[in-house]
């Protein structure tokens, strides 16, 4: 290779990674546990929790419900299992923290609403991690006891929630079109 084709691959490197840069950029390790969920706006969050919880067994439609700014009743997502008999609902919200009274809040929403009659399990959805609340056990056990009365479970998806349900339930490509190959590449490995 002579000097003058090595200085303009040098050049076009140098601009591939230029452009490279300019792009939205999540640093990745080698491998990755959680999925960078807070990097999702707030409706690529909904619409992805959507996506996620159509891909659990048996349910055969997952929707959003209503459009923002709508009385939603405590739900941005509801899903049915085969037959139409077995209800799922899911509370979106796309934060940084989630307080113990902001879950209570979402919770006593739901169970005011008209959802809460026909509904099995009820999903908070969050981008904050719940590892970082203190009493986590506690106000998630406290959710679950007002759930319970009305014999709803509850399921947490935060991101380790979501991480993990992903790991087992394996969906690359549902990884790779919220997130990108890079990340779906580290996170399955």
């Amino acid at each position: 290779m002579n000097k003058q084709t090595a200085y303009y691959s040098y050049t076009i490197s140098k601009f591939v990674l230029k452009c490279l840069l300019m792009t939205k950029t999540v640093v990745i390790s080698e491998k990755l546990d959680l999925l960078p969920i807070s990097t999702l706006d707030w409706e690529d969050f909904q619409v992805f929790s959507t996506d996620v919880l159509f891909t659990r067994e048996k349910v055969k439609e997952a929707r959003e419900y209503l459009v923002k700014g709508n009385k939603q009743e405590g739900i941005d997502v509801y899903a049915f299992e085969d037959g139409g008999k077995s209800r799922k609902v899911a509370q979106c919200k796309r934060v940084a923290n989630i307080t113990a009274s902001a879950i209570d809040m979402i919770i006593v929403e739901f169970l005011k609403g008209q959802f809460a009659d026909n509904t099995e399990e009820f999903i908070l959805c969050t981008s904050a991690s719940m590892n970082s609340m203190v009493d986590e056990k506690k106000v998630i056990t406290s959710a679950r006891a007002k759930l319970s009365a009305k014999n709803i479970s509850l399921t947490v998806w935060d991101q380790q929630g979501f991480s993990q349900y992903l790991r087992v339930n394996v969906n690359p490509a549902l990884v790779y079109r919220y997130f990108d190959i890079h990340v779906a590449q580290a996170f399955y490995g």
